[in-house]
């Protein structure tokens, strides 16, 4: 069906060429001149750049800056998404801070490493500043 169409448009687009330079001839002038011959301006001018131009360099080039908008979009947005599960860390971070505290110990119920440790601590103690007085007195 799309054929059908497609053929349909050439014909008449066709018939009415011929048309429209049949009412021309009669006439003896252009019709509507002004308009198409700035049409055929920039036709010929087009014409030209496609005979003149490098395509394939042209292609080259333009992949390239493609391709390196493409590469710096998607740092950019990998960037972004990076920044935001940092805040987002950050926040769990400070608030899990915020609602741990250290377990308070009551005084009568430490282990026995740690009365060791602090008897060991309270005697060394003791037996250093015994030993600065007596070289305080001698």
């Amino acid at each position: 069906m799309i054929y059908l169409a497609i053929f349909v448009i050439a014909l008449v687009l066709f018939f009415g060429f011929l048309f429209l330079t049949s009412v021309e001839q009669k006439k003896g002038a252009r019709v509507l001149s002004g308009i198409r011959s700035a049409l055929d301006a920039r036709v010929a001018r087009a014409t030209g750049v496609v005979a003149h131009v490098d395509f394939s360099a042209f292609m080259w080039n333009l992949s390239k800056d493609v391709a390196g908008r493409v590469v710096h979009d998607i740092a950019h947005i990998s960037l972004i998404a990076v920044r935001s599960l940092e805040r987002l860390l950050t926040r769990l971070v400070r608030f899990i801070r915020s609602r741990v505290h250290a377990p308070q110990t009551v005084e009568g119920k430490r282990s026995a490493f740690v009365e060791t440790i602090t008897y060991f601590k309270k005697t060394l103690r003791r037996s250093k500043e015994t030993t600065e007085q007596e070289e305080r007195v001698k």
